[in-house]
């Protein structure tokens, strides 16, 4: 069973790492609405797809 948590429109309070914090720095400065799910590791298309459903 995948974990899937409810959808936040806003970057994280903190990030893994740099590249992470650049790519959410760069989506707020252009004005890229962001739509994020808490979600256990998605490791095979088939859990990247479920996760899809949640955020379309």
């Amino acid at each position: 069973m995948l974990f899937v948590k409810n959808i936040m429109e806003k970057a994280p309070d903190s990030y893994k790492s740099d590249l992470q914090e650049t790519i959410y720095e760069s989506l707020t400065k252009l004005l890229v609405p962001i739509d994020r799910v808490n979600t256990d590791e998605a490791i095979s298309i088939k859990n990247l797809r479920i996760i899809s459903c949640f955020t379309d």
